[in-house]
């Protein structure tokens, strides 16, 4: 997650009034990273198909760790380096993201009043996918319900804003981005773990309480974050808690004053601008080694890879409209763009990708579902981003109302 610089109204119509939040800092940031991430992305996948051997080792294989002066030594693989470890950097900067969105007086979410469209649509836009995964899916892998839930901002955001999406609209694709990466976090948290301990998950829950007292208490120092990340990355790797939720927690905790220079907005830079482009690079060539021979003829992994790419496609969407639509209807709110244009707005939220990718890591143990589960990711994504460009196109005069 990325800060961004937009305007956008969100009218209340049963009360005659429009509410117009101030501009939310920097957009160009949420689209930083999407080249090494796509560079990563088709990498993995040529390399998966032209070098398979070779990228299953860089991919999987196993690495030797040791600390000769402590006499310990270990083994892990590439895989859980890059996406349990490395991938707390990309959470934590999610967290900061988040904290400075509700705090700052120019965050999308300051003015509550502005996320109740958002927050709607997001709502919609997790539960249809889910059904409709579960409906086609769920008998293979109960977990892939997951997958579909999330709205890739670094890619929906560089869409949007090369197809000529209205602020109005990209303010709400921010908005809802943001609410979906929330819903997210909370269902790793609760359904994508190995059996919680409760003293462990008791133990997290008292760090996690420390280190956002300590930033309650103005500390700015970015290196007590980190080593709080850290801490409770032991913490809630040994509670069962998928680990990179403590980038979530730290980045959080991490404290704003409203001005550029906060620790918040630090972490943001510094850890956006050098560290999570390499991190997502390395993720997305991990995450997106398809091989293609793999998934001839397997009618079991189709359909996970059916049910998540509809989810995507179709539930997005779907989910989207017909909760604004019930929005408007029982509560007179409403976007201040078209409702025409809540259909191509809902296809670019279709754009799953990263987080999509890591649950589905997550979701799946068997290596046909996790490879047919990464295709319903990637056919979905780019199917979503196809559908809201040709849907945009039919519908683009309905921009000036928005």
């Amino acid at each position: 997650m990325d800060g961004c610089s937009f305007t956008s109204e969100f009218h209340t119509h049963a009360k005659g009034v429009t509410l117009t939040p101030e501009k939310v800092t920097g957009i160009d940031r949420f689209t930083e990273s999407k080249f090494l991430l796509s560079v990563g992305a088709v990498a993995g996948f040529f390399v998966a198909n032209y070098a398979h051997e070779w990228y299953e080792k860089a991919a999987h294989g196993s690495v030797s760790l040791s600390l000769p002066d402590f006499g310990w030594t270990g083994t892990t693989t590439t895989h859980f380096i890059v996406v349990d470890v490395l991938m707390v950097l990309f959470f934590f900067v999610i967290g900061s993201h988040l904290k400075i969105q509700f705090t700052d007086e120019n965050g999308a979410f300051h003015d509550k009043r502005n996320a109740i469209a958002p927050m709607v649509g997001a709502v919609g836009g997790v539960v249809f996918p889910a059904a409709i995964c579960l409906v086609i899916a769920g008998q293979y892998g109960a977990k892939a319900f997951g997958v579909p839930m999330a709205t890739d901002i670094a890619f929906t955001l560089a869409l949007a804003g090369i197809l000529g999406f209205s602020k109005a609209e990209t303010a709400f694709l921010v908005a809802l981005a943001i609410i979906d990466d929330i819903i997210g976090v909370l269902v790793i948290a609760f359904f994508y773990n190995d059996g919680l301990d409760p003293l462990a998950v008791l133990t997290a829950v008292m760090a996690s309480v420390v280190l956002f007292w300590i930033g309650r208490r103005g500390v700015s120092y970015k290196g007590v974050y980190l080593v709080g990340m850290a801490v409770l990355w032991y913490l809630f790797h040994e509670a069962n808690i998928h680990p990179t939720l403590a980038g979530v927690v730290a980045g959080f905790a991490a404290p704003h004053d409203g001005t550029v220079d906060s620790t918040a907005n630090r972490i943001e830079r510094v850890f956006e601008n050098w560290f999570q482009p390499i991190v997502l690079c390395a993720f997305a060539f991990v995450s997106c080694g398809i091989y293609l021979p793999e998934l001839a003829g397997d009618a079991l992994k189709w359909s996970v890879a059916s049910g998540i790419a509809l989810g995507l496609i179709v539930g997005k969407p779907l989910g989207i409209i017909v909760f604004l639509m019930m929005l408007k209807k029982f509560a007179g709110v409403e976007p201040s763009f078209s409702m025409k244009r809540a259909l191509p707005v809902g296809c670019l939220a279709g754009i799953g990708f990263t987080v999509a990718l890591f649950v589905n890591d997550l979701a799946f143990d068997d290596p046909g579902l996790l490879i047919s589960g990464k295709a319903g990711v990637i056919v979905g994504s780019f199917a979503s981003a196809f559908l809201g460009w040709a849907l945009h196109l039919m519908t683009r005069k309905h921009l000036s109302q928005g």
